[in-house]
């Protein structure tokens, strides 16, 4: 299509910015959660310096089991 910023692959992927709308997060958290592989977005791939997810993983991933939310260590000494 002429005019058509994205190519037939790049309509099938999800960059940081929509994946953060799609789950109801920030950008900065997504990117957090990549950092980290946390599991708590679906998976990604990387395209030189960019993060995508592919529309079908992103599909799957939803329609897995619910992902345990992780329990954040305190830092510091353990208190009794």
């Amino acid at each position: 299509m002429p005019g058509s910023k994205h190519t037939g692959f790049e309509q099938d992927l999800y960059y940081i910015p929509e994946i953060a709308i799609k789950l109801g997060l920030t950008e900065a958290a997504v990117r957090g959660h990549i950092q980290r592989r946390s599991g708590a977005i679906p998976p990604f791939i990387r395209l030189g310096r960019r993060v995508a997810v592919r529309r079908l993983d992103y599909e799957r991933w939803l329609g897995a089991e619910e992902p345990v939310p992780t329990r954040r260590r305190r830092k510091g000494r353990p208190r009794l």
